[in-house]
């Protein structure tokens, strides 16, 4: 209990700084973005603590499950998730809707490594890449997802390098970003949909039914086996997307649209 007291302070300070994990933001552009590559991102405290709490919570930074290695295992070492990426549709063609499946890890509240996909409707356009990006600095996201396919996502640093993967089953194709760098002290990671509005443009999700992750993991652990806590999206005041209870050996869920 006491390593979590100290992580929350630890969070909340430093969720006060808005950092680009890659780049600066872009807020401010004329042109909006298509994707989270380079995008800043941060969340706050309340998304630590809720975990103290067996009731599921809501948050603006991510549907899923936060996981919080550090309390269990030492920093984040590795993570990995399994979905078959559901078919969007745009509520709207004047708008940004910004559906974020994958791996997000964080240090101090501050995003610094990403392993998704991005399935968004920038003004009605479908986009649906897989992005990858580490806290070198190094982004990719030549890989198109289909809907109905079922990808791979790996995540792993270790003391000499770093690397982020996405391996698309469906067409045999893979997506793989290295870089020689000691590891980052990262402490926390979101699998599932992060939220849109944590990048300061997109504050929607598109319309889709259900995403299932399995074989959920951190530092090689089942997420039922670590200090972790389950979110729904949530942006202003509605529930854009829910949660379900983690099933199978603990490293299997569901999330489900609700709202735009």
């Amino acid at each position: 209990m006491r390593s979590i007291r100290v992580r929350w302070f630890a969070v909340a300070a430093a969720a006060l700084m808005a950092a680009a994990f890659v780049a600066p933001a872009t807020a401010g552009a004329k042109t909006p973005p298509t994707s989270t590559a380079h995008l800043q991102g941060t969340y706050q405290a309340a998304a630590v603590h809720g975990g103290l709490t067996p009731s599921v919570s809501t948050s603006a930074y991510g549907g899923g499950y936060f996981v919080y290695p550090g309390t269990f295992t030492g920093d984040v070492a590795s993570a990995s998730a399994v979905f078959t990426a559901p078919a969007i549709s745009c509520a709207s063609g004047t708008d940004l809707e910004w559906l974020l499946p994958g791996i997000w890890v964080y240090q101090a509240g501050v995003i610094t490594q990403q392993v998704d996909v991005n399935l968004n409707c920038n003004s009605g356009v479908l986009y649906t890449q897989a992005i990858i990006c580490l806290s070198t600095g190094s982004c990719d996201s030549t890989l198109t997802i289909n809907a109905g396919d079922r990808v791979l996502l790996s995540f792993y640093e270790g003391a000499n390098s770093m690397y982020g993967s996405v391996r698309d089953f469906t067409t045999g194709q893979v997506a793989t970003v290295t870089a020689a760098a000691p590891a980052t002290h990262d402490d926390t990671v979101l699998i599932g949909d992060a939220g849109p509005g944590q990048f300061g443009f997109a504050t929607k999700v598109p319309t889709f039914s259900t995403l299932t992750f399995a074989k959920a993991e951190v530092n090689g652990y089942y997420i039922s086996d670590q200090t972790s806590a389950r979110y729904n999206l949530v942006s202003t005041h509605r529930v854009q997307i829910s949660t379900g209870l983690l099933t199978d050996r603990g490293d299997r869920f569901v999330t489900r649209f609700v709202h735009n």
